[in-house]
């Protein structure tokens, strides 16, 4: 997404299926659930797939805002109503 944004990033390769992300050292440092993908930015961590996709449509998409029930559609084609 980051890309199709036109945005520069450094991605961090996660071997995930080695198993790194059950490691005790992952779930301590990087995320608890065990899980990737994993957005950090100034100090802020997101790691959930639906908040670091909003955050993105928010910051370089087509998201204008956060009413319930607003439409949304990100650069990269994806499009979703936010619920909550």
């Amino acid at each position: 997404m980051l890309t199709l944004c036109g945005q520069k990033f450094e991605p961090v390769w996660t071997d995930f299926g080695g198993g790194v992300t059950r490691t005790p050292e992952w779930r301590q440092t990087v995320n608890p659930m065990g899980e990737i993908p994993v957005l950090e930015e100034d100090g802020v961590r997101l790691t959930q797939t639906a908040p670091i996709l909003l955050k993105l449509a928010r910051q370089y998409g087509r998201f204008g805002g956060d009413n319930a029930g607003e439409q949304f559609e990100c650069c990269a084609g994806c499009s979703g109503t936010i619920t909550s």
